[in-house]
């Protein structure tokens, strides 16, 4: 590279490369106090659709399911990653369980943020899942992940597409 003189070039390559190897094993749960809040969509990359409300986001138990992307208040999330929350931009409130987040197909809904093991998440850059801290358990359709309006439950960790997601980058 003009300019750079050899080895500080290659120490900061090194660098880069060792960074970039480390950062798709970072979780919201423990990615640190430095980590950043990032803001935008959950997608399923296979079917293009977006995690979204069923219904007014800043009504209290409104259920979550995929639906088309677009410009809508129930589409854009914020991911906290030094608390691992994931909560909707417009009403603040908390992705949370349906009840125990340790039974398989436990659906997911809007809460009021709190210290519930049902609000507490990680996402795994390298297979695309988000999990819940305390099972384990993935995010997934609980149908086909290219039908609009299908829910959102938790199952076990797979290679399902249902269970694929692309999170906003801090």
């Amino acid at each position: 590279m003009p300019g750079i003189p050899r080895p500080l070039f290659r120490t900061a390559l090194v660098r880069a490369l060792a960074l970039a190897a480390v950062l798709p094993a970072a979780t919201l749960a423990g990615a640190g106090p430095a980590a950043a809040q990032a803001n935008g969509a959950i997608a399923n990359p296979r079917s293009g659709l977006c995690m979204d409300t069923n219904g007014d986001p800043a009504v209290v138990n409104t259920g979550l399911q995929v639906r088309d992307c677009g410009d809508f208040t129930g589409q854009v999330w914020t991911f906290d990653a030094a608390s691992g929350r994931v909560s909707n931009m417009s009403s603040g409130l908390c992705v949370d369980t349906n009840g125990d987040p340790g039974v398989v197909n436990t659906g997911l809904v809007l809460r009021s943020c709190g210290d519930f093991t049902g609000q507490f998440w990680a996402y795994d850059g390298a297979t695309a899942h988000i999990s819940n801290a305390h099972s384990g358990l993935c995010v997934d359709t609980a149908g086909d992940p290219g039908v609009v309006n299908t829910g959102l439950v938790l199952r076990s960790c797979g290679d399902g597409i249902g269970q694929r997601w692309t999170v906003p980058a801090a």
